[in-house]
Parts: C-alpha cells; sequence; structure tokens
C-alpha cells in the first residue's frame, strides 16, 4: 500500500500538516527514541489538533494507523473525514496509548 500523508514521519516537522489547536493548546515536534513525533498538547479550554487533507479514489479500501502515547489520561485520536462518497467520519482512540487503526473505504 503506498504512503497517502506526506511528512507521516515529521521529519520535515509540520510541513505539509495544518494546525487547527484552539486557544492556548500547543502542538511541538520532539524527538523520541531516535525519531521526530509530534506533541498535542491540550488545554482547559483548548483543544490541540493537526490535520492533512488527501485526496482517495472511491471503492479502495485504505488503512490509517498511528502511535498514541496518552499522559495523566488525556484523550488521544486519529480521524477520518469525509469518505464512502459523502460526509462520513470514522474515530479511534482512547484515554490509554496504543496503536490504533482506522480501515474506510
Amino acid at each position: 500500500m503506498s504512503e497517502l500523508l506526506f511528512n507521516n514521519d515529521f521529519s520535515d516537522g509540520l510541513a505539509w500538516w495544518i494546525n487547527e489547536s484552539s486557544h492556548s493548546a500547543t502542538v511541538e515536534i520532539e524527538l523520541n527514541n531516535g525519531n521526530q513525533t509530534v506533541r498535542l498538547q491540550p488545554t482547559v479550554d483548548g483543544t490541540a489538533r493537526i490535520t492533512q487533507r488527501v485526496a482517495v479514489e472511491g471503492n479502495t479500501q485504505y488503512q490509517l494507523s498511528g502511535n498514541i502515547f496518552s499522559e495523566r489520561d488525556s484523550y488521544g485520536y486519529i480521524d477520518v473525514e469525509g469518505f464512502d462518497g459523502r460526509w462520513s467520519e470514522d474515530t479511534s482512540g482512547d484515554n490509554a496509548s496504543g496503536e490504533y487503526s482506522i480501515i474506510f473505504t
């Protein structure tokens, strides 16, 4: 399966990503075990969020996967919006660290 996300390893910082964080929430790139990672830090009044728009083909199955590390019971999610030829949304994640995946058509 080919990679559709640009800069999916954050090796170029937040290039190709749109920072949609609100209020005082922050997004930072950190080095973790030799790999670039993104830290999304929400606040009491703000949500930390980055997005990337990707064109996909109809009747084709795709998978979005990501590792989420949660501190102090913060929630983390991966999300896919606008597929199946209509406005659709699927979310995977929780307040527990782990790898999450979404398979969509």
